[in-house]
């Protein structure tokens, strides 16, 4: 069966690429640009959001063997939380802002997390 070895490799490579995107991302105020729909930061904001709750869910399941309900409704609070502690950190540094666009990027990733690791 070839679903339990996804579900192990597949959010450590999501992390790994979602962390590459973010280190490299930059933010539309310091480059001067608009806060765009489909800009780069929105791919990194999904990515991460996606890859959290892949993780989490997995780590609470797996290894806390925590009910696959809980762990799946605590991985996509963590993964939103992340999310919106981000923005309320951009949101309090001069030069930039809190983008509500930023969050619907990591709903969306979380909501891809939740059909790729915890829907059987």
């Amino acid at each position: 069966m070839l679903r339990p070895k996804i579900k192990l490799f597949l959010p450590a490579v999501l992390v790994l690429c979602g962390s590459a995107a973010v280190l490299n991302c930059q933010t539309s105020e310091k480059t001067g640009l608009s806060d765009r729909w489909l800009g780069r930061d929105k791919l990194s904001h999904f990515a991460v959001s996606l890859a959290a709750v892949g993780l989490a869910n997995h780590w609470l399941e797996a290894e806390s063997a925590e009910p696959p309900v809980r762990a799946r409704n605590t991985a996509v609070v963590f993964s939103l939380s992340l999310g919106i502690v981000k923005e309320l950190q951009d949101g309090a540094q001069k030069g930039n802002r809190f983008s509500f666009k930023d969050l619907a990027a990591d709903i969306l990733g979380a909501a891809a997390g939740i059909v790729l690791f915890t829907i059987n």
